[in-house]
């Protein structure tokens, strides 16, 4: 198992040997017979979450972490604040049901577009039969992923079983609206 966390794809001595050391010890507590899961969940525990924060400009910024903006388009950016002002979820085939909201999110987000091709954007959005929901939440999720590992990024791209409610994990308490 080896660790590449930097962009270059070089670890600093210190943190490579810390890697070596946690290596060992996983191996040694896997073939002393303990469940992949238990020690997955021990991970998954020890992450702490950044709180969300976005901005009067509707710029996303994972505040505890870099601080640095989560760069997206204003179509992708529509779709993520969309659900993340749904987190009970909502069902791709719904999205025509909330049309008159995604319209309303899209002229906040993106200011200087021709109304009629934002129009056009927020039809092929809410088409079930067009895959623009779903390219515009890969996009959502390429976002996070370039600043944070999946298991981090997990908790604030947009996930959920085929034909079920799609939605962000992210506990509310952990986002901060300024708009």
């Amino acid at each position: 198992m080896s660790c590449d966390l930097s962009p270059d794809g070089n670890l600093d001595h210190e943190l490579q040997k810390a890697t070596e050391e946690a290596e060992k010890m996983i191996k040694n507590l896997l073939l002393n017979g303990c469940p992949p899961e238990m020690i997955l969940s021990w991970i998954n525990q020890s992450v702490k979450l950044s709180r969300l924060k976005i901005t009067k400009h509707f710029k996303i910024f994972l505040t505890d972490y870099d601080n640095e903006e989560i760069k997206m388009g204003p179509l992708p950016k529509t779709v993520f604040l969309f659900f993340l002002r749904h987190p009970e979820g909502v069902m791709f085939s719904h999205l025509q049901d909330y049309r008159e909201e995604l319209k309303m999110i899209y002229g906040h987000v993106c200011t200087n577009d021709d109304p009629q091709r934002m129009e056009e954007s927020i039809n092929r959005l809410t088409d079930p039969f067009d895959n623009s929901i779903c390219e515009k939440c890969a996009n959502v999720k390429k976002a996070f992923l370039v600043k944070v590992a999946d298991n981090i990024a997990s908790n604030y791209y947009i996930s959920g079983a085929q034909g079920e409610k799609k939605g962000i994990s992210l506990d509310r308490t952990l986002v901060e609206w300024e708009c």
